[in-house]
């Protein structure tokens, strides 16, 4: 947690190990959750933030991601807003066709979630044989939470207008419960160009997912 964050931070308790070992075998074997709420979900978790929910009693709840759509109160749930970013499901599929084309580049399916998986569980991400299985297993059971999550939720809300359109297409809710909600980003109408040779541009990001080494080679072609 970063010093002077400005707004008031409450913790709940993370998930242990057995936890997790334990959701596995009976929410992601059984089709019920996917990895990666299996990895953020114990009991102690949950009661910490029903707790807090009834403490602060809040107007509005917006759930980040399925992650956190795992924990919403199943009474509130219509009142709720899920901000599901992505469709992982889909990224999961651009992520398995990044690995069919090239074999030989390495790269890291876990991105950024890899500090919530066990480390006993970390190598299966770093094999070839064992990330395509893993990829397959999770892009099926990622797109049945998306699809829960949008069927449940008063509102979703997305960053692209296509993977809006495309979840809407695929779950049939009422128009209006799936909105896109772009980056706020100022842009200037006019920029001051001074060019003076070769363009240089700098990337900031993980070369390892497919998604960002894709997008580039997509600019740069």
């Amino acid at each position: 947690r970063r010093e002077g964050f400005p707004v008031q931070v409450h913790e709940v308790p993370a998930p242990r190990a057995a936890d997790v070992a334990r959701n596995v075998a009976r929410r992601v074997a059984t089709g019920h959750a996917s990895l990666q709420e299996a990895f953020l979900d114990s009991p102690q978790t949950r009661r910490g933030i029903a707790q807090l929910l009834r403490d602060i009693q809040p107007e509005h709840v917006v759930y980040d991601t399925i992650r956190m759509a795992q924990f919403a109160p199943e009474a509130d749930v219509a009142n709720s807003i899920c901000y599901l970013d992505d469709l992982f499901s889909e990224r999961y599929t651009r992520m398995l066709d990044a690995a069919s084309r090239y074999p030989d580049v390495e790269f890291s399916p876990l991105g950024n979630f890899a500090e919530h998986v066990p480390k006993r569980l970390q190598p299966l991400g770093t094999h070839r044989v064992t990330q395509s299985a893993l990829l397959r297993l999770e892009r099926r059971l990622v797109r049945r939470s998306e699809d829960r999550v949008a069927q449940t939720f008063g509102r979703s809300l997305m960053v692209s207008s296509e993977e809006t359109a495309q979840l809407q297409r695929r779950t049939g809710v009422a128009p209006g419960r799936i909105r896109c909600v772009p980056p706020l980003v100022e842009v200037s109408s006019t920029t001051d160009r001074k060019y003076s040779g070769e363009s240089e541009f700098v990337f900031l990001g993980l070369l390892s997912l497919p998604h960002n080494d894709d997008g580039l080679w997509f600019f740069l072609n």
